[in-house]
């Protein structure tokens, strides 16, 4: 408040110093103005690149405009005293309220320019306690100005204004810069004043954007050291509607060490003028963030990582709401190369939504200043995908359109199973008969073997146990067990597993076997401590199982327990035991109630031959999978 009052009493006494002047001399001094404004906002960014070695764009960029606009303002006015040293004499009223008026716009002007150089400077979000941007209660974000006289709107509307028309040059301010003062504001919205800016073009790239008319609010509050957070829906105001864009961030973005600290406001879509007439504007439209996955996190107050899952959930942020992209807090949502000690993160991918009016048709997204990327129709999805954040973790497909976690079985083969799902079966696959005895832990059987990435149980991704093991919408890394309704609900949405690049997902259908013998069941042991469960190809390669699964009723209600570990470092003993649908529980319950099954990771192009659960070498079972590229 008591800046906007400073500023305005500044435009106030260069309008009153320019009554007593004149209208003549302020009519000069007027267009002189707007000739170093032109001046200094269409070559302040080459004026940089001079010391752009010495002194980073923090400082350097206002230096360049302010240098130039007094430097253009006093050469011009010396020329002006030179050419023109008389005054024309007018009537006192008229020659007082001429001045007055060219005044007014000279001081806005002149405190314009010096405003936005400020603004320019890394201080933060905020300047001298003034913040642009106000989160209202509904959600929404509403930008304020300094003061009623709006002096840096006023510099540099009439700089992209004339910039459009018969200024303009090849490059456009208002295409280099749709809103300027919002970009400055974006740039020094990070959390810290010393976080990297400026960044390259290819700093973010977009991997797809769709719409969406929902998205998550939050409540947080601070319950003892700890962070509660509870969620609720919500639906986007008649007439809008939600562009969410799935943004990959390079991990070079950092400024010092491997984190990456940003704002949700520092995120920005750019489309069309809201008006189609060319009379009424032709400055492109700036729509800042409004949500992102959930990607919070808070080392204060017990958050000092993302539990896996969280990024499945869209949710609205205020513009002040801090984020920090590292190795060790967003481990879910980073992507790396190599593995063990050479493992590096190279980049973070999440979602980033954006309130647009219906129809608004996206240009390009940005990031900071530099970083942008084209949103083009090849990238865009006519229906929400798989791997997309969505409020209240679960997917909703449009009316009339079905997606593939809508619960759509068609496509299916095989005979339906007890549970309202349908037992997957691979005809191309040859199962062997069972080796004898019950030395060994199972023997695989047709139902459910192939190669394929469905879950034998669709899943709720609202579910917190569940939404935990999530990544990108599929079931990734996790141990757990839950109930399953009988049919399960056609809205459960997590109906595959997460598979690493390069890799094909062989699934096992197996009949858990049950030693009688006291030397069968220490065999039995340990095979299972073991953990000597595997495929063989033709080559002689060995893949040992990574995941299992097994469903069966305990105490009325069935109940799944799954294990997967795409990333185990020793595959062969990552498996545990079970710690609800056990070996017991499966044996007392009957054949067509039970499920049973080993997940392998393998390469593309390669041919099983055999599957063995057991220590001895006899103990191997024919298994034919031909698994694709």
């Amino acid at each position: 408040m008591l800046f906007s009052l400073v500023i305005a009493i500044m435009v106030i006494l260069v309008t009153a110093f320019w009554v007593y002047q004149g209208m003549f001399s302020a009519m000069i001094m007027f267009f002189l103005s707007v000739v170093s404004c032109l001046i200094a906002f269409g070559f302040y960014e080459q004026v940089h690149a001079l010391w752009a070695g010495s002194l980073d764009g923090g400082i350097g960029l206002p230096l360049a405009l302010m240098l130039l606009f007094l430097a253009s303002l006093l050469g011009l006015r010396f020329l002006a005293d030179k050419l023109i040293p008389d005054n024309i004499r007018l009537p006192v009223i008229l020659d007082r309220a001429g001045g007055g008026v060219c005044g007014l716009f000279i001081g806005l002007i002149l405190v314009g320019t010096s405003l936005t150089a400020i603004q320019m400077l890394p201080i933060g979000a905020s300047v001298f306690g003034f913040e642009r941007l106000e989160a209202q209660p509904d959600g929404t974000v509403k930008a304020k100005s300094f003061s009623f006289f709006n002096p840096d709107g006023f510099t540099v509307g009439l700089a992209t204004m004339l910039s459009n028309n018969r200024f303009g040059g090849t490059n456009r301010l208002a295409e280099s810069k749709p809103d300027l003062l919002l970009d400055l504001y974006s740039a020094r919205a990070n959390p810290q004043p010393e976080e990297r800016v400026f960044l390259s073009a290819d700093a973010m790239t977009v991997k797809g954007w769709w719409k969406a008319q929902q998205i998550d609010v939050v409540d947080q509050r601070v319950d003892g050291e700890s962070l509660a957070r509870e969620f609720r829906t919500e639906d986007v105001v008649p007439g809008k509607t939600l562009i969410v864009c799935r943004v990959r961030v390079d991990a070079g973005a950092a400024k010092s060490g491997a984190e990456i600290r940003f704002r949700t406001s520092q995120f920005r879509l750019v489309g069309p003028p809201p008006s189609n007439d060319p009379a009424l504007s032709t400055t492109p439209e700036v729509i800042l963030a409004c949500g992102l996955s959930d990607i919070y996190t808070h080392k204060a107050h017990g958050m000092g990582e993302m539990t896996r899952g969280q990024e499945t959930r869209l949710v609205r942020f205020g513009p002040q709401t801090d984020f920090i992209l590292g190795p060790n807090s967003s481990r879910p949502i980073a992507l790396a190369r190599g593995s063990g000690d050479q493992k590096m993160i190279t980049a973070y991918q999440f979602d980033v939504a954006f309130e647009v009016p219906e129809g608004f048709d996206p240009w390009y997204i940005e990031f900071k200043r530099g970083a942008r990327a084209e949103l083009t129709k090849a990238l865009f999805q006519e229906e929400v995908p798989t791997y997309a954040s969505v409020a209240g973790g679960k997917a909703k497909a449009p009316a009339g359109k079905r997606d593939a976690r809508d619960g759509d079985k068609a496509g299916r083969d095989g005979d339906s199973d007890s549970d309202g799902d349908t037992e997957k079966k691979d005809s191309t696959v040859k199962v062997g008969k069972g080796t004898g005895g019950a030395t060994h832990v199972a023997d695989a059987i047709a139902a459910r073997t192939g190669v394929f990435t469905e879950l034998p149980f669709p899943l709720s991704g609202g579910d917190s146990v569940v939404r935990n093991s999530l990544r990108e919408g599929k079931l990734d890394d996790c141990h757990f067990f839950v109930e399953i309704p009988d049919p399960p609900p056609e809205d459960w949405d997590v109906r595959e597993f997460k598979v690493p690049d390069g890799k094909k997902l062989v699934q096992v259908g197996a009949e858990k076997k049950d030693a009688l013998s006291l030397f069968g069941r220490a065999l039995n042991y340990a095979t299972n401590v073991a953990a000597q469960i595997k495929v063989t190809d033709e080559n002689g390669n060995d893949y040992f199982a990574i995941g299992v699964y097994s469903a069966a009723p305990v105490n009325g209600k069935m109940v799944l327990e799954i294990q997967y570990h795409p990333e185990a470092e020793m595959p062969e003993r990552c498996l545990v035991k079970a710690k609800r649908v056990t070996s017991a529980i499966l044996s007392a319950t009957s054949p067509d109630e039970r499920k049973f099954g080993y997940l392998f990771l393998v390469d593309p192009g390669v041919k099983i031959v055999s599957f063995s659960a057991g220590a001895r070498q006899n103990a191997r079972q024919e298994l034919i999978i031909e698994v694709p590229q």
